[in-house]
């Protein structure tokens, strides 16, 4: 006997339920919400060159230390002349002048005469206040990017709690679906039945048949949901992506008391930005003082290679003092008040801001909890609903549409209580991210 349409649709259902029960007993990876904030602390690309970028400030204020310590540098030079004057000043370093030395024809027709010099030399720096303000600067520098990090990692956690929950939702949506499928199978059962016995018209069985392989999509497109947000969760943990994962159901966090949060990480790394800016501003009023520092150097020459015949030091003490530098120092100073001015508006602004945000995303909770009880009541009476109007259905007192009408608005109350539920929760991590409760 020829499966009918009806049977052949139970079939094409069961079998598209059954390749996904598989496909999660096989590919679906089991990941908790810990778990994946671990993992994208440890490998999240963007909290990786956060790393490198406080690193990177931490070896410019390492290297600001060369301000208290000496330069050496050691050299080996050859030369070559005839040059008069050159060539007596060689045979003199050398030590090895001689009356005949003095003879106007040896002085002023030199044959050609070497040396070769080894030197080591050594700067030694005393006082330089304007390098020293920028050693500061650059340890407020250090900070900052310690800071940024910090706040990163805040708002990488963020992200990892948003995609969990995305996913979470995304399971409850396929299991509503899922829910409403097998509902709808046995719905089109009855319908068959009915058609065969003349109880009901075609239409009413197309109407059925249409409203099942309409879940059967919805079905297929969930499933693919999950494993697009399993990437996207994947790439925030800086993980390898086509692993699906298996999450906890969503469930309402508890409520908690926030409070503006005036000690930001992102707020104390602006004022720091701001202690940079005028310790610059301060290097640069210290060009107008002299500077002292002290040098020296030994040297050997002598008219052959890899000979240390003669040796001579000399030692120093340099105080400079530059006058007039074409106001240069002076437009830079200029220049940082200026920009102390602009980073103190734009931490000034970023506080509005985020008092603002703030306060939106508190009424938006408030809302949202409203929401979540209003949807709640709604789910419980399209359930009730559905099961009277099933009841009616085998009694033939209502039509098919009126019963798929009421299997639609009830997988849709329940999408919304999970929608709801979800908004709730995003919304919740989003307020601990802007007055930072959940900083370790």
């Amino acid at each position: 006997m020829r499966l009918s349409k009806l049977r052949k649709a139970g079939l094409f259902a069961a079998a598209i339920m059954l390749s996904y029960t598989l496909s999660a007993q096989t590919e679906v990876r089991k990941l908790l919400l810990n778990e994946a904030i671990q993992l994208a602390e440890e490998n999240n690309k963007t909290l990786k060159e956060s790393e490198l970028n406080k690193n990177i400030a931490s070896e410019k204020y390492n290297q600001s230390a060369a301000i208290f310590m000496p330069q050496v540098d050691l050299s080996y030079t050859a030369l070559f002349t005839d040059n008069p004057l050159n060539a007596f000043g060689f045979n003199l370093q050398q030590g090895i002048v001689t009356a005949a030395d003095f003879n106007p024809a040896t002085l002023n027709n030199p044959n050609m005469t070497k040396d070769f010099s080894p030197k080591v030399e050594m700067m030694m720096p005393l006082v330089n206040p304007d390098l020293i303000y920028q050693r500061k600067a650059a340890k407020k520098g250090k900070e900052i990017a310690g800071l940024q990090q910090v706040r990163t990692t805040e708002y990488v956690a963020f992200q990892v709690k948003q995609a969990y929950m995305e996913l979470a939702l995304a399971y409850e949506a396929r299991e509503v679906i899922s829910r409403a499928l097998a509902t709808s199978a046995e719905g089109l059962k009855r319908a068959q039945a009915f058609y065969d016995e003349g109880l009901i018209q075609r239409t009413d069985l197309l109407d059925a048949q249409v409203f099942n392989s309409k879940l059967e999509t919805d079905l297929s497109q969930a499933t693919n949901s999950i494993k697009d947000i399993s990437d996207k969760l994947s790439l925030i943990m800086g993980t390898e992506t086509g692993v699906q994962y298996s999450v906890d159901k969503i469930t309402e966090t508890a409520a908690s008391e926030y409070a503006y949060n005036d000690h930001r990480t992102d707020f104390v790394a602006m004022s720091k930005a701001i202690e940079a800016q005028t310790f610059m501003r301060q290097s640069a009023k210290m060009n107008f003082l002299p500077k002292l520092n002290a040098f020296g150097s030994y040297q050997y020459n002598d008219s052959r290679f890899a000979e240390f015949d003669k040796g001579s030091y000399l030692v120093g003490v340099k105080l400079s003092w530059n006058i007039f530098n074409g106001m240069r120092d002076k437009r830079t100073i200029h220049i940082a008040n200026y920009e102390i001015q602009k980073l103190t508006n734009q931490l000034e602004q970023q506080k509005d801001e985020a008092k603002a945000e703030l306060m939106k995303s508190t009424r938006a909770l408030e809302t949202l909890r409203l929401e979540t009880t209003k949807n709640e009541q709604m789910a419980e009476q399209a359930k009730e609903a559905l099961r009277i109007l099933q009841d009616r259905y085998e009694e033939g007192l209502v039509s098919t549409t009126d019963l798929l009408r009421s299997q639609t608005q009830l997988a849709q109350t329940e999408l919304a209580l999970a929608q709801s539920v979800f908004k709730r929760n995003v919304t919740k991590a989003y307020i601990e991210l802007l007055t930072e409760t959940n900083r370790k």
